[in-house]
C-alpha cells in the first residue's frame, strides 16, 4: 500500500502537530505531503515529522493547494487521502486498508464523526454529491484521478468526488461505499 496524506496548511504550526500525532498513532506506511502558500511559509518547521514532504505553491486557497499536489506529484500508484489542518486522523481509518489492496477498486468512500458526541454523517451511494460529502470521507487512487482537478469554489470536494464518480461509470472501475466511521470532521475544532 502506498498511501499519500496531503494537507493544504492554511493554520499555524500546533495544527499541523496535532495532525501528524494523529497520522503516527495510526502505525501505517504513509507518505505526509504538506501543501502551504509560499507567502506564508516563515516559521514552519516540518523537521520533526517523519516521511514528510513539503510543496511550497505559489497558489492560494486549499483546492488551488490540492490541485498544486495533483500537478506536481508523479503518479506512483499511489493512494490519496486528504487530511484537512483542522482535522485529526480516526482509529478506525486502518479498517479501510485492505480495500487498496484491490487493483479493481479506484475509491473508497466512508463515514465521519462530526463531533465530540459522536453524532456521523453517513455514507451511501447517493451520498457522492456537492454538500453530501466532505473531503475527508475518501480515499482515491491516483491514477484514475488522471487529469481531474479540484473547481475552487465551497462545494468544490462535492463536485470533485461527483466527476470521479462518473468517470469510474466509464471505465467501470469500483467505488467502495462503507458506512464505517473513519474520520474526524474538523476535530480540532472541537471544544
Amino acid at each position: 500500500m502506498n498511501l499519500h496524506i496531503v494537507t493544504p496548511c492554511t493554520r499555524d504550526q500546533s495544527f499541523l502537530d496535532r495532525c501528524y500525532e494523529s497520522i503516527r498513532k495510526l502505525d501505517i506506511p504513509y507518505s505526509w505531503f504538506i501543501v502551504t502558500e509560499e507567502s506564508k511559509n516563515v516559521g514552519l518547521s516540518l523537521d520533526n515529522y517523519e516521511n514528510t514532504f513539503h510543496l511550497k505553491s505559489n497558489l492560494v486557497g486549499w483546492k488551488d493547494m490540492l490541485n498544486y499536489y495533483l500537478n506536481e506529484v508523479e503518479d506512483s500508484d499511489q493512494w490519496v487521502y486528504v487530511l484537512d489542518d483542522d482535522n485529526l486522523m480516526h482509529e478506525n481509518f486502518t479498517k479501510l486498508t485492505p480495500y487498496m489492496e484491490y487493483p479493481q477498486i479506484a475509491g473508497i468512500t466512508f463515514s465521519q464523526r462530526l463531533d465530540k458526541e459522536n453524532n456521523i454523517r453517513e455514507m451511501n451511494p447517493e451520498s457522492i454529491a456537492p454538500m453530501k460529502i466532505d473531503q475527508a470521507q475518501f480515499i482515491l487512487r491516483r491514477s484514475d484521478i488522471a487529469d481531474l482537478r479540484y473547481w475552487n469554489i465551497y462545494r468544490g470536494d462535492g463536485y470533485f468526488i461527483l466527476e470521479f464518480k462518473i468517470r469510474m461509470g466509464f471505465k467501470q472501475r469500483q467505488i467502495i461505499v462503507t458506512n464505517q466511521v473513519a474520520c474526524n470532521y474538523n476535530a480540532q475544532n472541537w471544544s
